[in-house]
């Protein structure tokens, strides 16, 4: 214990102990920062970036020389989503967000672009030979039983409970369709729908000039505001304004039980819910099956590539083109595609030594076969019982069928 307070009173001996212990600590904390927290840290760092957002400034307005507006300014706004700001570990939280925006989107009628690859109460055919039998989805014929059977009437006094939250009101879909209308050009229409008891009313706003509305829009003088919303419908366009409605998915499950109700959809359901992947595929799989034989519901897809290939002759010429696209990672480098060439390195891999030589014409990206030698064309055509005239190109097709 002496000889330890000896060498303390060293000066040199304290600086070197300090700066250890400095480093040691600085090391530790370092260590902390790159293996415990990297990857925590280096997300928020990534997604803390800073964006200049040109804003162009209003224009003026345009007026007539009775000074009747001609083109004005509507504001609008811009929702925007920050991840470094939105807490990805309180769900709850972040959920009950989002349902206000989708609320508040919902009621204001606000179009946006949703790239969700799940659709919500989509309109399907109960059995899949209907498909083949018209040319008309389940969602058109939704939208014309509704247009035929002047159904757009009984929808507009409907309405669904939108949310528990004793906050959140129902939806109507009434003030769906005047936000769909607003949003065709028919701008400030001085009506609103709302809910009275079991029934909705439509009326207009109070403190309006419903009288002016009604003139500019050609409405008789003492109509009243379901019949002028009712008017304006038909006056523009019903199944255009049918359609719209449909795409929402509460108007559709709401549609769809009024017409079951009815009898009206018997050969139709609706899929609560489905992958607009799963549907895609399948409208195009049925498209495949009409135009082509050989193609089946449930037949691959490369059987479907080789069996469409041989019903249009596609094949000599696929192999007898090649391919040339950029390089993704060197702009400057080009990659050239051979169907031939891939053909012959599987006909390798299952032991088919084929004696064909390709060659690539690079100015018109042509290809061109020919066999080695005469010697092992002979043998090779001899081998797989094909005829001596057999060219190349025929001999590689014949041989992919078995």
């Amino acid at each position: 214990m002496k000889k330890i307070f000896e060498k303390l009173r060293d000066r040199y001996n304290v600086l070197v102990f300090v700066l250890s212990l400095a480093f040691s600590i600085l090391i530790f904390k370092l260590a902390s920062l790159t293996i415990i927290s990297g990857d925590e840290l280096r997300e928020i760092s990534n997604n803390k970036k800073v964006k200049d957002i040109p804003i162009t400034a209003p224009r003026g307005e345009i007026r007539d020389r009775y000074g009747r507006l001609l083109a004005g300014n509507k504001p609008s706004f811009t929702v925007q989503l920050i991840k470094d700001e939105l807490n990805m570990d309180d769900t709850k939280s972040r959920n009950a967000t989002i349902l206000k925006l989708i609320y508040i989107l919902e009621e204001e009628g606000i179009s946006y672009k949703d790239e969700f690859p799940i659709l919500f109460n989509s309109f399907l055919y109960k059995n899949d030979n209907i498909y083949f039998q018209t040319s008309q989805s389940p969602t058109d014929k939704v939208i014309d039983t509704i247009v035929e059977n002047n159904l757009v009437v009984d929808l507009m006094g409907t309405y669904k409970e939108y949310s528990n939250n004793p906050r959140v009101e129902d939806f109507i879909t009434g003030k769906k369709i005047i936000n769909i209308l607003e949003n065709q050009g028919l701008n400030d229409i001085p009506i609103e729908a709302v809910k009275v008891g079991n029934s909705v009313e439509f009326k207009y706003i109070e403190n309006k000039n419903i009288e002016k509305w009604i003139k500019e829009n050609n409405l008789s003088p003492n109509i009243d505001a379901r019949s002028a919303i009712i008017s304006m419908i038909n006056s523009y366009n019903t199944k255009k304004i049918v359609m719209k409605m449909i795409s929402d998915p509460i108007i559709s499950e709401i549609a769809y039980n009024m017409l079951d109700s009815k009898g009206l959809v018997e050969d139709i359901k609706m899929e609560p819910i489905s992958f607009s992947y799963d549907e895609e595929y399948k409208a195009i799989k049925r498209e495949l099956v009409k135009n082509f034989k050989s193609v089946t519901m449930d037949s691959k897809a490369i059987d479907d590539f080789i069996n469409i290939l041989k019903e249009i002759d596609g094949i000599n010429e696929l192999l007898g083109t090649s391919f040339v696209k950029n390089d993704t990672r060197n702009k400057d480098k080009k990659i050239t595609t051979v169907p031939g060439e891939v053909l012959l390195n599987i006909f390798k891999e299952n032991d088919i030594k084929a004696p064909i030589v390709v060659t690539v014409n690079e100015e018109n990206n042509s290809v061109s076969y020919k066999y080695k030698n005469e010697k092992d064309k002979r043998k090779f055509l001899e081998q797989y019982k094909l005829s001596n005239n057999t060219t190349p190109l025929e001999a590689m097709i014949k041989i992919s069928e078995t």
